[in-house]
């Protein structure tokens, strides 16, 4: 009785079947096309509009004597720069002051507004606009102590800015990333 071939009696759904053709490989011609016709289209944007708007702000600090005597004056530098595409507004950078080795003497901001805390070392820098492409600079000038011995870190970071920066997180102290600075000294 069933000496029928198992075939005949079973049933192929046609809509489950790969028909020669129909499989990934008949796709991917359409679906390349798809990719490069989109891919040109956006590069010819970004071409003719530009780059996307971003905040891009990289800090920088020097000082100008990284082997001072006791007694002497040091002056630190630092800048800010917005190497975006568009204004960066509401900035705040913070400066770790090295007082244990150092009494603050000035701060002078070419830009925005410096405050200084004596008592805890903490400085706070708030510019309120920084148009793309520009840079300003903070002058911060101290005495070395005459107790002072050892190497001394002045750090500063931004803080907090209202637009999202392209490569950096503020206030996340990643001495990896261009919104952190640093400038020492030894005596």
């Amino acid at each position: 009785a069933f000496t029928e071939p198992i075939e005949k009696h079973t049933q192929v759904n046609s809509h489950t079947q790969n028909p020669k053709g129909m499989g990934f490989k008949s796709l991917q011609k359409p679906l390349f096309k798809y990719l490069a016709s989109t891919l040109v289209l956006l590069m010819s944007f970004f071409t003719t509009f530009g780059q996307l708007p971003t905040v891009d702000l990289k800090l920088s600090k020097l000082i100008d004597n990284s082997q001072p005597q006791a007694g002497a004056l040091v002056t630190f530098i630092m800048t800010l720069q917005n190497e975006g595409s568009t204004d960066a507004t509401q900035i705040t950078v913070e400066d770790m002051f090295p007082n244990t080795g150092l009494d603050y003497v000035s701060g002078v901001a070419e830009s925005g507004t410096w405050t200084y805390d004596n008592t805890t070392g903490m400085g706070s820098w708030v510019i309120p606009r920084l148009a793309a492409g520009q840079s300003v600079k903070l002058e911060i000038k101290a005495t070395v102590k005459t107790a002072a011995m050892g190497v001394f870190f002045n750090v500063a970071e931004v803080k907090s800015v209202n637009e999202e920066d392209y490569d950096s997180v503020p206030d996340n102290k990643k001495l990896y990333e261009d919104d952190i600075a640093t400038a020492c000294f030894s005596v």
